[in-house]
């Protein structure tokens, strides 16, 4: 790995109790193939922060954090946003927020557009992530090459509710991790593009036109995973 190359870097957190793992998934902006994987379940929150911040930091000072927006991952992010050498760099949403306020005997509504950072992953996000990983299962599977990925998705069942997890007793954490970078490159590119051309790193603006052509041509951004790190 270059430390130059703002790799896209997917979070799934977890409580670090020795059940489910945290998950960093490491992907590279020109094509979203994997180039690693860091995974614990036994992290406490100051430990992950301390690791995060090394990570974005020390070893990949360009890279675009990607964080699930749950519980957990709003500590995170909230950690992170107070960085000055990260919080440019965090991936983010625009929403629009829409504030009252009494003005006599009339309400004012005002709207603004907020800065949310991190991914949401409630019902229908998650459904979406789960179309892509069935688009690429079924039109591009040489693309997913890392054995540990594809036992998590040998592990996924459609419960009676109809949500799509793993089996008991399994994970879907790298899996889960891996769509939240596909999911913010899918339906949030124009921020992702704008973080990635922020970057220092000279690939930078090669790699938002490769993205921007994947994405033209098949509709989809070709995901290609390679081996683990150590």
């Amino acid at each position: 790995p270059d430390p130059n190359v703002p790799y896209i870097v997917s979070v799934d957190t977890a409580t670090g109790a020795g059940l489910d793992y945290h998950a960093f998934v490491f992907l590279h902006p020109h094509d979203m193939r994997q180039i690693g994987v860091l995974r614990n379940n036994t992290t406490d929150d100051d430990q992950l922060k301390a690791i995060a911040k090394f990570i974005f930091v020390e070893m990949f000072p360009n890279s675009i954090p990607v964080i699930e927006r749950n519980y957990l991952g709003i500590v995170l992010i909230n950690f992170l946003v107070k960085e000055e050498r990260i919080e440019p760099r965090l991936f983010y949403l625009e929403k629009e927020k829409v504030a009252e306020r009494a003005i006599g005997k009339h309400v004012v509504r005002q709207k603004s557009i907020v800065r949310v950072y991190g991914v949401d992953t409630p019902a229908d996000s998650r459904e979406a992530m789960m179309r892509h990983l069935f688009q690429i299962v079924e039109e591009l599977p040489h693309l997913i090459t890392l054995e540990s990925i594809q036992n998590e998705i040998k592990t996924l069942q459609r419960k009676k509710t109809g949500k799509i997890e793993h089996r008991s007793g399994f994970h879907d954490d790298q899996l889960m991790a891996f769509l939240i970078g596909i999911y913010a490159d899918r339906h949030d590119q124009p921020v992702l593009r704008r973080l990635l051309a922020r970057s220092r790193s000279v690939e930078t603006s090669v790699a938002v036109n490769t993205i921007s052509n994947l994405n033209t041509e098949s509709g989809l951004s070709p995901i290609a995973v390679q081996n683990q790190l150590g």
